[in-house]
């Protein structure tokens, strides 16, 4: 009795963990490419999970110039966060991560990562 108990909560845990782990890096479905900066500047969003009709799609976003490097920038909900980018001249663009306010249904930025691409560029880093 005790052994078959602790098989089916094994054989539980083990179909959770399939089910329900996801690689937050996964490329394997893209969403959308914006470009930036009026130059080979690109944001490439995938799709991690999809939400359906009650929530968000879980999206991991990448910073590119699609040659000599690709940088992680985040994963996130897009029904409730969301990333900003502003560039400043050829070299400097800031990313903005940004939060719904449940309150007044406005997004607020909870965080701010300054790149500068010509370190970028010479760092060839791909994740």
């Amino acid at each position: 009795m005790f052994n078959k108990v602790v098989k089916y909560n094994i054989l539980f845990l083990l179909l959770f963990s399939l089910c329900y782990c996801n690689n937050n890096r996964s490329k394997k479905k893209i969403k959308a490419v914006i470009t930036l900066c009026n130059q080979q500047l690109f944001v490439e969003k995938y799709e991690i999970s999809g939400g359906g009709a009650y929530d968000g799609d879980i999206i991991s976003a990448y910073l590119t110039d699609s040659t000599n490097f690709r940088l992680y920038l985040r994963t996130y909900d897009n029904a409730h966060e969301g990333l900003r980018f502003q560039c400043s001249g050829e070299n400097i663009i800031t990313v903005y991560y940004l939060v719904a306010d449940t309150t007044s249904n406005e997004f607020e930025v909870r965080d701010t990562t300054v790149y500068n691409l010509t370190l970028l560029r010479k760092k060839k880093i791909f994740e």
